[in-house]
């Protein structure tokens, strides 16, 4: 089982609650195609949160974050696993920014967690 990293990385999130992703997040999203993959996979990405069962909010942010990092071979991240090695990017870094979108939508999914 892979930890997830609890640090807030300053040069993906903004210091806000809720996290929001930087200019850097949002280019890494959209430069390495996590934003053009992530509408193929998000029912995936959302059943597999659904399963750590989150109660809160923040309990959606941090599973949701979790969960990216427990994602390293999954499949269908592998061109951005190709991305990541040819630019010089932490892959790891691009699955935690992507992990925002996931925590968004899952809520979008689940309007009863409300706090």
């Amino acid at each position: 089982k892979t930890s997830a990293q609890k640090f807030i990385d300053r040069n993906l999130y903004k210091d806000q609650s809720p996290l929001r992703l930087t200019e850097f997040g949002i280019k890494l999203i959209k430069e390495s195609g996590f934003e053009v993959i992530f509408p193929s996979v998000k029912d995936d990405l959302v059943r597999m949160l659904e399963e750590k069962n989150p109660k809160t909010q923040y309990d959606s942010q941090e599973m949701a974050r979790a969960l990216m990092d427990e994602l390293n071979d999954y499949k269908l991240f592998e061109s951005i696993k190709t991305y990541a090695f040819q630019n010089g990017k932490d892959y790891g870094q691009i699955l935690r920014a992507g992990a925002i979108l996931l925590r968004d939508y899952f809520l979008e999914k689940h309007p009863e967690i409300t706090k």
